[in-house]
């Protein structure tokens, strides 16, 4: 996937203005980490986050950075490097962040193949998703099984399996704008119902390049369990670009409910509101 230029800007390096980061980020963390400007190529954000970012965790605590090359270099300027607990790798903590880098993943990974293999959302790199679920299954620690499990109903439905409608009132249009406007939208006599089969055939057409349409796939396809979301306007105009351009590979009837979604995204966007997934 490529980044979208009008959501990240990376490059002002450590004294410049901080960078706009379009990321869901309440702690600042993706907004920290691209201050450092790190080239691209040369790290990829690990763990948990890569979940996220994905719209299958509603909370972040912090991030996992693996460096290598000039990006290490970098990160060699905010302190010096430990050895890791596990006697595998380096670390360095960021001084003022709750980022911590490392010049090696956990063993049995190829720094390379991590990096080199990253999807980018946002403009920033991730751990691909395939590579989280196997990680995760090998430490299979308490906190992982969640994770295991919300990753397996997400690829069930992006390999098309059956999945359950996720049905949402109708909202009417005088109220709070909230995402169960994108499910249950009252038209006159019709309402819509979104399912996880819809959330799947967006995802294989290439939807899920953006935060925001990554929290309201996840929502669609029922992976974000009973945790709320908020998508900001910036999020609610990036899931309508996804939505739209993903809706153009699709069948006519398919194409007019994800179209609708993108028009209601937008709507979201143009009245400068937060709203809510749950």
């Amino acid at each position: 996937m490529s980044p979208d230029p009008t959501t990240t800007t990376v490059g002002t390096g450590p004294s410049g203005p901080a960078p706009r980061v379009l990321l869901s980020d309440p702690a600042g963390l993706f907004t920290t980490l691209a201050r450092l400007a790190l080239p691209p190529g040369s790290y990829v954000i690990c763990g948990s986050a890569a979940l996220y970012v994905r719209g299958l965790r509603a909370h972040l605590g912090d991030l996992d950075v693996l460096a290598t090359g000039r990006a290490w270099d970098i990160v060699t300027r905010l302190g010096a490097p430990r050895p890791a607990p596990s006697g595998h790798g380096r670390l360095i903590d960021h001084p003022a962040a709750a980022i911590e880098f490392t010049d090696r993943w956990t063993p049995g990974w190829d720094t390379h193949h991590l990096i080199a293999s990253a999807d980018l959302i946002d403009g920033l790199p991730f751990m691909r998703l395939g590579d989280v679920l196997a990680w995760k299954q090998t430490a299979r620690r308490p906190k992982d099984l969640p994770d295991i499990a919300a990753i397996h109903r997400l690829r069930q439905v992006w390999s098309g399996r059956p999945a359950a409608a996720r049905t949402v009132p109708t909202v009417s249009s005088d109220k709070e704008p909230t995402m169960g406007m994108f499910f249950g939208r009252n038209t006159g006599s019709r309402s819509y119902t979104y399912t996880a089969e819809l959330a799947g055939k967006l995802t294989r057409k290439g939807a899920n390049t953006s935060t925001g349409a990554g929290h309201l796939l996840a929502y669609m396809s029922g992976t974000l369990g009973g945790d709320e979301r908020t998508l900001c306007p910036e999020e609610a105009e990036q899931a309508a670009r996804s939505i739209e351009q993903a809706a153009k590979k699709l069948s006519r009837g398919d194409r007019r409910i994800a179209e609708q979604i993108a028009a209601d995204a937008r709507a979201a966007a143009d009245a400068r509101r937060p709203w809510t997934i749950g």
